[in-house]
């Protein structure tokens, strides 16, 4: 049974990648190298499939982060998460999935995000535009007290 399910478009992501591939190919195009402006707009689109949403589903084992089609995903499981916390995050941040130095971040859009305490002290943040609900589906799921 899914506790909650939501899916947040990376607007930001989608038109960075957009801007950028006229720019890509006309230089591609430019240099005289027309053979790679097919590669270089499957590559685009093949980008914008993997990360066009970011997709949060809370079941009663796991927390599962699912990037575009699918294909990118990572899952949490319940027993492992001790707390749940709305944070902010920098600017500088940005999009996609990297190292923080409030932890591993999960973004697609957005400066808000849900800081995961997991019982080996590592922390995961997931970007979401509904802090307060998916904090609040968290700490249900994993019978973490509300705070």
């Amino acid at each position: 049974m899914v506790h909650y399910q939501h899916k947040q478009a990376g607007r930001a992501v989608i038109l960075w990648i957009l801007a950028m591939t006229p720019l890509i190919l006309a230089v591609l195009a430019y240099a005289g190298q027309v053979v790679m402006l097919v590669p270089a707009a499957a590559i685009m689109l093949i980008s914008i499939l993997l990360f066009y949403a970011l997709t949060v589903t809370i079941d009663e084992q796991a927390i599962t982060l699912s990037f575009g089609i699918g294909l990118v995903r990572k899952k949490i499981a319940l027993a492992e998460v001790v707390s749940c916390e709305i944070t902010t995050c920098r600017w500088y941040y940005g999009y996609g999935i990297h190292y923080t130095p409030q932890g591993k971040l999960y973004n697609i859009s957005g400066k808000m995000a849900v800081q995961l305490a997991l019982r080996n002290g590592k922390a995961i943040l997931v970007g979401t535009d509904e802090p307060e609900e998916l904090c609040r589906a968290v700490r249900q799921a994993a019978g973490i007290p509300q705070g």
